[in-house]
């Protein structure tokens, strides 16, 4: 890479359990210039705790709302400090998020291959994502795709985490929508950069470690789900609501969310504990349809 360039990560913490918070932030700290952290934690212990262990860490900004604003929010406050501080790119990662030696470098290549090529405008590149489940691909982000070149793919969307995006894409396609809190928040960023003509770029030559939910429920025909934590599926209904109205989903998109809400409904209503599950998600779907934006913290 240029001797010059100035790639900044940013993570988004929560509580975290600052023992394998440690390991992640020095792997990452080693391949960018500087770490910008966003803490939504609202616990003043862990909030305390993660301040005292980066007092001594120059190369990292600690920034702390004191409250959870969701990642959205959180995410949008990290990307305006690396436009401030000048950064020219920004690769965001989950306070988990598994990195190995190189792979930041590496994304940063593949970027600029295609970057090399003629009418290609790139919204962000990101890795292939490994189930550290059970080590396996998540091959659904590759459905429908398109080849740029012999590694790299434009895709429908890409998680956040592990995301590289040149700052100035901002300016053109806009931040996350901060009100949607959580779930979504990437899904939409991408289809509004495709929609506004960007590519959004998954390499295949890239990999990294990432668990989408807590665990994951087998079902019939060799299918699987993400099963998370129940009032996620309050976002996560309210946010599909809040979808159907937006232009840059095309009608298919929009006619899967009305298919998927009532089976995944049913499933999702006997996972344990059920009846929390179900409020969770009927609240969700209501606050959706009502165009209301509250915040489960």
């Amino acid at each position: 890479m240029e001797s010059n360039l100035k790639i900044f990560a940013l993570i988004v913490t929560y509580n975290p359990d600052l023992n394998s918070f440690s390991k992640n932030l020095d792997a990452i700290n080693n391949q960018v210039e500087k770490v910008i952290i966003v803490d939504n934690s609202n616990d003043a212990t862990c909030q305390d705790n993660l301040k005292a262990y980066l007092k001594e860490k120059n190369d990292t900004i600690l920034i702390q709302p004191k409250e959870n604003l969701g990642i959205a929010y959180a995410q949008n406050i990290g990307f305006v400090q690396a436009i401030k501080d000048n950064a020219d790119y920004i690769v965001t990662f989950d306070q988990d998020s598994s990195v190995e030696d190189g792979l930041i470098a590496e994304l940063y290549n593949e970027y600029k291959k295609v970057e090399a090529l003629n009418g290609i405008k790139i919204a962000c590149i990101g890795p292939s994502v490994i189930n550290e489940r059970n080590n396996t691909r998540y091959d659904k982000y590759f459905r429908n795709s398109t080849n740029v070149n012999d590694s790299v793919y434009s895709v429908k969307s890409i998680i956040s985490s592990g995301t590289l995006y040149n700052v100035n894409v901002f300016a053109a396609i806009g931040l996350n929508k901060a009100e949607w809190f959580i779930d979504s928040i990437d899904i939409e960023w991408c289809y509004r950069a495709r929609y506004l003509g960007y590519h959004v770029l998954m390499t295949t030559k890239v990999a990294m470690k990432h668990n989408l939910g807590a665990k994951d429920m087998h079902l019939p025909l060799g299918k699987s789900i993400n099963i998370g934590s129940p009032f996620r599926l309050y976002y996560v209904y309210r946010n599909w609501v809040f979808s159907l109205r937006e232009p840059q989903f095309e009608l298919a998109y929009k006619l899967k969310l009305l298919i998927l809400m009532p089976i995944k409904f049913i499933i999702f209503a006997n996972v344990s504990p059920r009846k929390s599950r179900m409020s969770f998600m009927l609240r969700g779907f209501k606050d959706g349809v009502m165009k209301k934006h509250s915040f489960l913290k």
